[in-house]
This record gives structure tokens, sequence and C-alpha cells, in this order.
């Protein structure tokens, strides 16, 4: 078991770098058709502190630790400056999965993000296995799955990017290869449960409904005597060449 943690933490301090520099890649990243929600059995809440987003996690599969726990202090400690924006540490039930998450108060382009692990990858053992930006929650998502070769061990990491006017974060959960098929749906529910808190959300207001409520207030008023004739007759031709 502390081979696997002492395994997950090498490979934090090789791949996890969340800059704002860097320089702009000159493929784009691919849109996905398909969209992604949180799932059901995702009832606990973690809030931003520095980047307006909520992540809704099973709080059966996974432990949440901030830097109140030692769990959380252990690894901020052995990550060193590469735990800049460290805001949250997960760990799987089975103690054989953890994710972390990051937070840097200062928006970033996702095609920079991409650039940034790139480098950061090219410098060590590892490479992208896949990326595309996907839907989750109404919410364009960079998504990254990436894979670190630490000689005996290989570690995947999964990941969501998500940038807003309050900045970026990263939430990122891994495995061994050899254990991907048994956490990796556990992994992606964990990444779904991201919601960017940032957005407004609109409240959808059916035209015809909104047209007949309005009458029915104009005749309600004209009944009671708030408005004359005239007025009604004229606030009805105008609530008729609106919905025309």
């Amino acid at each position: 078991m502390k081979l696997r943690i002492i395994f997950f933490i090498m490979a934090i301090c090789i791949a996890f770098i969340i800059s704002c520099s860097g320089v702009n890649t000159k493929d784009e990243l691919n849109k996905s058709s398909i969209q992604y929600f949180k799932p059901q059995a995702s009832t606990k809440l973690i809030k931003g502190e520095k980047v307006n987003f909520e992540l809704w996690v099973d709080k059966h599969k996974w432990e949440i630790y901030d830097s109140e726990d030692t769990v959380f202090k252990d690894f901020k400690n052995m990550l060193g400056h590469q735990g800049t924006g460290l805001s949250h540490v997960l760990r799987h039930n089975s103690g054989e999965s953890m994710a972390i998450i990051q937070q840097i108060p200062t928006p970033a382009d996702f095609e920079i993000l991409h650039e940034t692990l790139s480098e950061s990858l090219s410098m060590g053992r590892g490479r992208i296995v896949s990326e595309d930006i996907r839907g989750v929650n109404g919410r364009d998502i960079l998504y990254i799955k990436w894979i670190e070769d630490l000689g005996n061990s290989k570690i995947v990491w999964l990941s969501y990017y998500l940038s807003n006017t309050s900045g970026h974060m990263r939430l990122a959960g891994g495995t061994t290869e050899d254990l991907l098929a048994d956490y990796e749906s556990d992994l992606i529910d964990l990444l779904n449960g991201l919601v960017d808190s940032n957005m407004e959300i609109q409240p959808k207001i059916n035209a015809e409904e909104a047209s007949e409520k309005k009458l029915s207030e104009l005749n309600s008023a004209l009944k009671k005597g708030l408005t004359t004739q005239e007025d009604h007759d004229q606030n009805n031709i105008q609530l008729t060449n609106l919905e025309q």
C-alpha cells in the first residue's frame, strides 16, 4: 500500500504542474460530441475556495482530505513547490487510487494548459494518451489522459481542466496501469462531478407561457380599474407585436 502511494507522489512531482505561461499548441483540440453529467450517486459537495467550481463526490467511494488533514499535509510537504494551488487530496476507499485538486486564481486557455503539460511530460518519462474538449454539466472542460512511466510502475492519470474568470483548476485522478480497468469507471465518475459554479444559469422561460401571463396581468389590471381601456388596448397591441 505504502509503495503505491510513493509511486503516486513521484508521478505528481514529475507531471503535476499548473502554469499560466507556455506556448500555444498549433494543433487544435478536438471537441467531443458526447455530453457528460454528474452521477446520481455523487452527493458530497466540495466548493472551490480560489476558483469558482463545485465537485460532487460519491462519499461511499472517496475519502476527502483538505488542508487540515494529515494526509493532505504529507502530500503537500512531499510535493514542495509543485504542490502550488493544492486544495484537496482524495483517496479511493480501496487505497489503490488517488486524486487531487489544484486551484490557481488566474484564467488560462485550454491550449496553453495542454501545451504546458506536454512540455512537462516531454522532460520526464510521460506521454499524453488522449485528449479532447468535452461538455461536462453544461460547460466546456479540457480532458487529458496521460501515463507516467516510473520504471517499476506506470501511473495512468485522468484529468479535467476548468477555466473561467475566477481562475483555473485541475482535477486529476490516477491509479497504476495494471489496476486501471478496475478503477477507470470510478475515476470518470469522479471527474464528471465537476461543475462550473461561475456559470450563470438563466431560467428557461417558455415564450408562450410568458405572453399568457402578461395578458392575464393586463386583463386583471383593467378589471380592477388600474388602467383604462385605451391603455389596455395599446398594451395588447404592443404584446402582439413582440410575439410576432
